[in-house]
Parts: C-alpha cells; structure tokens; sequence
C-alpha cells in the first residue's frame, strides 16, 4: 500500500479488500430524494448545512406536505471528493432524513460515480428502515464514462488537481455490500434484489435489442433509466401500410409462430417486452399494445421493463416466456407486479 495519495495522471492503489485506497479522479451525481415534511424550518436548515459542507451540487424544494432534494448531475473533480467530504455528503444526507417527518416512508434514487483509475465505483444511496443505506460496486471504466463526464462538465478542466492526503478507511467508496449471514438472506429479498440490479444490470448499449419474430414490421429502441429500460416500439420498414399488404404478411409467414407475429402486427394486439439471459431464459418482462401503431401516427407505444442482472438482450416476443426455475404456467418473479 502507497504511503502517499496518487499523484495527477497516477492510478491509486487498490488495496486487499478490493476499495480503492485514494482520493478518485472525478465523479458524478444523479437522482432525487423525496419525504415528508415536519418542520420545514428544520428540514431547510438541515439542507443548508449539506449544502455548504460537499462539493455535490444539489437542489432542494418543499411543495406543501413532500421535499424533494435533486443531485445536479454535473461533474465533479476529485480535489473535491476526499474521504471527508464524501463522510459529509453522508452524514448531511443522513441528517437530512432524519428531519423529516417519516424517515420510512422517504424514497430515494440518488446515486454517484467515482473514478479511480480504470474503475468506477458506483454508490445508490438507498433508504433501509428510516436510515440512510449506501450500497456500492465496481466496474472497469468504460470509454463512455470520461466522455459522459465530460459531456455534463463542458469539458475535464481541472480535475487532475493536486489530490489531498486523505484518510483511509472509511467514505463513500469503501460502503461495499458484505454477503454474509442475514445480509444474504437480505439480498434474496427483493427490495436489496432491486438495488442489485440497479446497480449491475448492463446499460442500454451493452445489450443487443431485437425485434424477434416480428422482423421488419416493428423497431424496439431502448434507454437504460435507473431501475428500469424505457422501451419505445415503433413502425418498422415492413410494416403493413394496406389492409392488403397485411393480409399478404399472414399468407406469406413461414411458419405458425411468424404467422401469429404477423397477425398481432395487422391487428394491434398485445405483444411482450423482456429481458433475457445468454441461456434464453426471460428475467423480467411487460405487456405492450399494438394498437396505437394502428391510426395514422406511428407510435411510439412507450413502456419500461426492469434491467435486470445477466441480462444479454431486450426483445419483441409473443409470450413472456420461461423463466429459470420456473413452471411455463407460473407467474415471473421478474415481471412488474409479479
């Protein structure tokens, strides 16, 4: 282990435990936080105190009984994120939420990325009974993060300023979720499966998108948003423009699964979004309605389905099919609502 910070241009040390043992490169921030108001007195004195104590820029409004605290997603150098400013940025949030006037009832999307080297740690700062719950992971730096970074930023100016000495140990970045004991059986749960895959399902360009069965007739374009794939079906270059060039699309399917892709298609029935894995196997899924492609525009018809951990594709499909460890009678655990 280094006796000194890394220098600028310098990876930091990663020490046994697998968390990074320097100050990061630069980070950025993202997601809301929304409660109950007690004391708006309180609660606003308790954001000013945040405030002036990180260098995360952040929102905050009170509209009548609910606040709600919004993380700037704009780039922050790591001159700014020492250990003890990312101790603050807990700790003020924490207060925060204890102002408040339920703590339990408060929900949560806030996350952040720090980059140290040739990895990033993401955090989702999550709420677990009434208390401030951060749950990180590593991932190797991707050629899209510096330039999302500096897409937010207008540019990386400044971020390899000096870094302070720090102490070790302790911050947002050494948060790693053990699993171990209760905490297993914690993570089988679904709330901490939800966080799980918030923060390791792939992002939209790291899946193929396919349109399956229905070929030409229809697109499926896809945007990773937190938990969630926000999906948009449209029209594709085969779609059926006539009564007639549909009726040609029955005739001519190949064989009965095309058939009945192709008659969903003419009739602007219900057909399904899912997830899958390298085995085929559906890890989450949603119903989606044809019809709205049936009148003049051509959609979108727009639905979310939830990214899921080991997920390889997202694709157009006309059942929701079979899940791993599942009955093809049985209800998808991944499935919304399920």
């Amino acid at each position: 282990m280094a006796d000194h910070p890394p220098r600028p241009g310098e990876d930091p040390e990663i020490v046994e435990d697998g968390a990074p043992s320097g100050p990061p490169r630069y980070g950025w921030f993202g997601g809301v936080l929304e409660g109950r108001v007690g004391d708006p007195a309180v609660l606003r004195r308790a954001f000013e105190e945040l405030d002036s104590a990180t260098a995360v820029p952040c929102d905050f409004e009170v509209d009548g009984g609910r606040f709600s605290l919004l993380f700037s997603e704009a780039t922050v150098g790591g001159v700014d994120l020492s250990i003890e400013r990312q101790d603050q940025l807990l700790e003020g949030l924490g207060k925060l939420l204890e102002c408040s006037a339920d703590p339990a009832a408060a929900e949560s999307t806030l996350r952040g990325s720090l980059v140290f080297g040739d990895e990033v740690v993401e955090t989702l700062f999550t709420i677990r009974d009434g208390r401030l719950a951060p749950v990180s992971r590593r991932r190797p730096l991707s050629h899209r993060d510096p330039a999302a970074a500096a897409q937010r930023d207008g540019g990386l100016g400044g971020l390899d300023a000096p870094f302070r000495d720090v102490a070790r140990g302790r911050g947002i970045t050494l948060l790693l979720l053990i699993l171990a004991g209760a905490g297993l059986a914690a993570w089988r749960s679904g709330y901490v499966g939800l966080v799980h895959d918030a923060v390791t399902a792939p992002a939209a360009d790291e899946v193929e998108v396919s349109a399956g069965v229905f070929g030409g007739t229809l697109s499926l374009e896809i945007d990773r948003r937190f938990t969630d794939y926000s999906c948009e079906v449209r029209r594709g270059a085969d779609y059926p423009a006539t009564a007639d060039e549909a009726s040609a699309l029955v005739a001519n399917a190949a064989t009965t699964g095309e058939r009945a892709a192709m008659g969903a298609v003419s009739d602007g029935d219900s057909i399904w979004i899912r997830v899958v894995d390298d085995e085929g196997l559906t890890l989450s899924a949603e119903r989606v309605d044809l019809r709205p492609l049936l009148g003049e525009e051509d959609g979108p018809v727009v639905t979310k389905v939830r990214a899921r951990a080991g997920g390889v594709r997202v694709e157009l499909a006309l059942s929701r099919g079979r899940s791993r460890g599942d009955a093809s009678d049985g209800e998808d655990p991944g499935e919304r609502g399920g």
